[in-house]
């Protein structure tokens, strides 16, 4: 069911977005001049919640960070999303000495899932772990040197950024892009909107 008619052009947009991105790259594109006559309703949350709301019609788009083009929407690639094994430098000094995970199996580590995604499976045999699903938790824990952990670099400030280690390789999920998403039934006015988005994003990290 396509989000409601009734006065469509005279909505506001409602806007779905991975929350990370919401706040480094959505938030500050909406506050430029040009851009503040726009009305929005934003849902800031978890990529699958995006996902299922705009192939449902109840959002008019959104932003996801997925690891292959989405299916069952239309979809946009915006820019690749960082990801790196980290951890607190001062907790963890070490881990930009790994060459892989397996030199960091002794270490504690912090998972951040999917909502849709058992956390039982995240609890390995005699091995300290945290498992949370809440951004705050999870950021709480790795800048509190609480173990570490595979992250998407923007849910962090420039400034905490420089209190973390990075290990030198690759992050297990290396590849996930920002895709902006929408149905293929969107009405005409709701396409042109995401076509100036996509294209100022693009402008912006191209």
């Amino acid at each position: 069911m396509q989000a409601s008619t009734t006065n469509l052009e005279q909505r506001p947009l409602r806007v779905g977005t991975v929350a990370h991105f919401l706040n480094n790259t959505l938030l500050p594109y909406f506050d430029l001049k040009k851009n503040r006559s726009i009305k929005t309703q934003i849902y800031g949350g978890f990529s699958y919640v995006v996902h299922q709301n705009v192939t449902r019609g109840h959002f008019d788009f959104g932003f996801i960070a997925w690891t292959e083009k989405p299916k069952a929407v239309r979809s946009i690639k915006i820019k690749k999303d960082p990801l790196a094994v980290v951890g607190l430098k001062t907790k963890f000094p070490a881990l930009r000495k790994a060459k892989n995970m397996k030199d960091l199996e002794a270490l504690p580590i912090i998972w951040l899932p999917k909502l849709h995604r058992d956390p039982n499976i995240y609890f390995p045999l005699n091995k300290k772990s945290y498992v949370v699903q809440s951004y705050d938790n999870f950021k709480h824990l790795i800048l509190n040197g609480y173990g570490i952990g595979e992250v998407q670099l923007d849910f962090f400030s420039k400034a905490e950024q420089r209190m973390l280690a990075h290990a030198p390789f690759p992050a297990p999920r290396d590849g996930v892009h920002i895709y902006l998403i929408y149905r293929e039934d969107a009405p005409p006015f709701i396409q042109e909107k995401i076509e100036t988005i996509a294209a100022d994003m693009k402008a912006k990290f191209n």
